[in-house]
């Protein structure tokens, strides 16, 4: 579930920040130097809702990651269980 998040977190954080770069006429440069050319005519209200999704998203994201930290923390120095020690690597 938490990879799950991760990966929808991530897609729609980049995605938005994509768009709101389009939604201004300015060719995108993506992946390995490629450009991406406006696609969409300049919208300044849709600039501004596209701005300010990707915030909230990546805030999100943020929060998400504090409160799986905390989590983890509390299960292994409070609760004193072996849930931080499963998330970690196997050691050989």
């Amino acid at each position: 579930a938490a990879a799950t998040l991760w990966v929808l977190n991530l897609i729609y954080t980049e995605v938005t920040g994509l768009y709101f770069f389009v939604t201004v006429n300015i060719a995108a440069t993506i992946f390995l130097g490629l450009h991406l050319p406006p696609l969409i005519a300049p919208d300044k209200a849709l600039y501004d809702w596209l701005k300010e999704l990707h915030e909230v998203i990546g805030t999100a994201g943020y929060y998400l990651i504090g409160l799986h930290t905390a989590a983890a923390l509390i299960h292994h120095y409070m609760m004193r269980d072996d849930t931080l020690q499963r998330m970690l690597p196997a050691r050989r």
